[in-house]
């Protein structure tokens, strides 16, 4: 009883309604409290650190330029599509060259001597067309699509058009889905 007493003279000096036995709770519940506004102010921080991130990264992408209503990349990327067949096409054909498209069902090993080799194949391809034109190669393109990305001007995209084993060269622009029907 002598605890119950100081308990009841201590808290009726600080909180004058309160009775020991919910002092006696009072830390337990305020460490819960405490808890739960560290968790709150935890993820309003979070959420405040990834807001930032998502407008940093928006403002280092490619700039965008307004035209016709629509937003282009202002940017002298092209994507080139070359002739060959790409790595899970292939069927051979060119000596030296065994076939990597992969039989039904089955997946390509990229690391296969036979992808490997045909993959080089393919980048020395692309060097050679970029070469007779200029420019500067951005990514090699090889196993579902072969071609390249390529910083170009304007000139050395038409060029490239006419090289031998070019397919197409198509301005890199930023796409909008049609979501009119569903």
């Amino acid at each position: 009883m002598h605890i119950l007493a100081s308990l009841r003279s201590v808290s009726s000096l600080r909180h004058p309604r309160v009775s020991p036995e919910l002092m006696l709770v009072s830390p337990v519940r305020q460490s819960k409290e405490r808890l739960s506004m560290k968790l709150i102010v935890s993820a309003i921080v979070a959420l405040g650190v990834f807001a930032g991130a998502l407008n940093a990264s928006a403002q280092a992408s490619d700039e965008v330029v307004k035209s016709g209503g629509r937003s282009k990349a202002a940017n002298n990327i092209y994507i080139v599509q070359m002739s060959d067949k790409p790595v899970v096409s292939y069927e051979g054909g060119i000596p030296g060259l065994p076939a990597t498209k992969p039989r039904q069902g089955q997946k390509i090993d990229p690391n296969s001597t036979a992808v490997l080799k045909y993959v080089s194949y393919l980048n020395d391809r692309h060097g050679n067309a970029l070469n007779a034109t200029g420019g500067r190669k951005v990514y090699d393109y090889n196993y579902t699509f072969n071609g390249f990305a390529a910083e170009l001007t304007a000139q050395q995209a038409d060029a490239l058009k006419n090289t031998p084993g070019v397919l197409s060269v198509s301005k890199d622009e930023l796409q909008y889905a049609d979501t009119a029907t569903t």
